[in-house]
């Protein structure tokens, strides 16, 4: 993509109004150019080229014969070639971005663009699942088998016994949505993942974004390009089918259905932008950001936890493997927020607790003489463990380099 910015020596596209050596030359009308949007994709067809002046330009955009210039030389233009441009600034002169031919831009940043205004915590979605699962009166409006499916995917959740032995922790970022796709491009059957948040989330969104009213003008899809049939594989049981027909019957007015699909958009634009950071980058590091729904009674908690891996590291001595990191967050009732940071290399492991209440950070220092023999056990050298009454670091979302935002002045 060729780079237009402003300021710096990069192109920029500018639609001016015809100086009077070039008075001949149609401009863009006011009407048009307040009708451009930022973002906006246009086509543009080069009628002339002049190498006199700052570089003038006659294109034809939507059938107008629009006069532009640019501070530096454009790329070998030539009369009849087609443009694709993009609008970068408004006003009464609009600037434009020139994109090469073939490109659509920077997907990762288009995604980053169109997801973080949608994002939400997991927290108040499960708080309603919750509240479903018990069958609150004051969500009497919901139809009952719309409840009948939450109390399942509640159900489905992982509970604080399974969430602390390996094989469920294991199972619970595998289900934790960010590898989805890659799930379902090795199933070897029809159906999806039963336990994947993410699966549940677009299964949820199938019925309700179809069928129930729409009073706040959210999208009706949410996702990178594909929509809730196509990421379950169009599998679609009798009781999805019971519900969307009860679903239409319910008032307009039905707010706990309403909040429940603006809860469930955003979770699923938060999984979304998790997997955006999962991606690889330039210098070999990656980052897992998980978000893990824990069902503890009649209620959930998010376990969050962020995994970094950096590339391999060279001593004196010679290569070493990666270094990999894990930062941990969970907020329970009766202990209060804790934190932790595990650092591993080779065979080494340095750990760090932090709880923010003194009896927590009391009842941790306790147990440090466990948690070293068990890793000892393991097979790994404890070259540090230490816990502190305070507030540690919190799982953070860092997304491969893309342009979000870009100032101009």
């Amino acid at each position: 993509m060729v780079n237009l910015r402003i300021q710096g020596t990069a192109h920029h596209m500018e639609i001016t109004r015809p100086s009077a050596a070039a008075s001949q030359l149609p401009s863009a009308s006011g009407a048009w150019t307040r009708s451009l949007q930022l973002g906006q994709l246009l086509a543009a067809t080069v009628v002339t080229t002049s190498e006199s002046g700052p570089h003038p330009l006659l294109l034809r955009i939507a059938g107008r014969l629009i006069y532009a210039q640019s501070p530096t030389p454009l790329p070998q233009l030539k009369p009849g070639q087609v443009l694709q441009l993009r609008v970068e600034s408004l006003g009464t002169l609009p600037v434009l971005k020139l994109v090469e031919e073939g490109s659509r831009g920077d997907p990762v940043g288009s995604a980053l663009r169109a997801l973080l205004p949608r994002q939400g915590n997991l927290e108040p979605l499960l708080a309603t699942w919750s509240t479903m699962a018990r069958g609150a009166e004051n969500l009497a409006l919901a139809p009952s088998s719309l409840q009948r499916l939450v109390r399942e995917l509640f159900g489905r959740l992982a509970d604080e016994r399974q969430i602390i032995t390996a094989d469920g922790l294991r199972r619970a970022l595998g289900d934790s949505g960010l590898f989805l796709e890659s799930r379902l491009l090795q199933a070897t059957g029809d159906g999806t993942p039963a336990g994947d948040l993410k699966a549940s989330l677009l299964r949820l969104l199938a019925i309700l974004t179809r069928t129930s009213p729409n009073p706040q003008g959210t999208p009706s899809r949410v996702g990178s390009g594909a929509g809730p049939d196509t990421a379950t594989g169009n599998a679609t049981t009798s009781q999805d089918a019971a519900a969307r027909g009860l679903l239409a019957s319910v008032a307009a007015d039905n707010a706990p259905v309403n909040n429940l699909r603006g809860e469930a958009e955003g979770a699923l634009a938060r999984i979304q932008l998790h997997q955006l950071a999962a991606l690889p980058r330039a210098d070999g590091t990656t980052q897992w950001l998980f978000h893990l729904p824990v069902r503890q009674g009649d209620q959930a908690h998010l376990l969050e936890l962020q995994v970094n891996r950096e590339g391999t590291q060279r001593d004196g001595g010679g290569t070493t493997g990666p270094r990999w990191s894990v930062l941990l967050h969970l907020d329970l009732p009766q202990l209060g927020p804790v934190h932790a940071r595990i650092e591993l290399r080779g065979e080494q492991v340095n750990t760090r607790l932090w709880a923010e209440r003194p009896a927590t950070f009391h009842r941790l220092q306790h147990f440090l003489p466990r948690l070293q023999d068990g890793l000892a056990r393991a097979g790994l050298e404890v070259t540090g463990l230490a816990c502190q009454c305070g507030r540690g670091p919190r799982p953070t979302a860092a997304y491969p380099d893309a342009p979000v935002l870009d100032l101009k002045a």
